[in-house]
């Protein structure tokens, strides 16, 4: 009887990606009604306010609002607390206006950080030979406008 060797195949463990967190809002709208009963009807400005509320390092179960974003380091994980860098910009068309926009332009472990991504993310964006915008902004279109920005201090649960 021979004894046979057994082999043993060493797999590397997978490797994870960038980790995320996970961002709770509460997001409200006023306005917007039909100003006559025409076909062709303009309406009143839309309002939204947006109110962000905390982080969640895994995805919150029964919330409705929220959104998520990667972090540039992996050790962001462990802070209590990390910033939001946020811009708000208006929108629209022929027919009606909206104010109050957001868009997330990323997360950082300071305040500092975050003012860095904000000064370069506003900064107007290049254009091509042929005169058209290299990257899209949703605050650089013909109807929208850049409003402010803001950075807030999130507590990561």
């Amino acid at each position: 009887m021979s004894k046979k060797k057994k082999e043993i195949a060493i797999i590397d463990p997978p490797k994870l990606g960038p980790k995320r967190v996970y961002i709770e809002y509460d997001e409200y709208a006023t306005g917007g009604e039909p100003e006559d009963d025409g076909e062709w009807s303009c309406r009143s400005d839309t309002v939204k306010t947006v109110t962000f509320k905390r982080l969640h390092r895994e995805k919150p179960a029964n919330r409705f609002f929220y959104d998520s974003i990667e972090l540039a380091n992996d050790k962001m994980i462990d802070m209590d607390h990390l910033f939001l860098a946020v811009v708000r910009y208006s929108t629209g068309n022929t027919f009606g206006h909206t104010t109050g926009e957001h868009y997330i332009v990323g997360i950082a472990p300071t305040y500092e950080i975050a003012q860095m991504m904000l000064d370069e993310e506003t900064k107007p964006s290049p254009k091509n030979s042929h005169g058209s915008l290299i990257r899209y902004k949703p605050w650089e279109g013909y109807f929208e406008s850049l409003e402010d920005t803001e950075i807030h201090q999130l507590r990561l649960v």
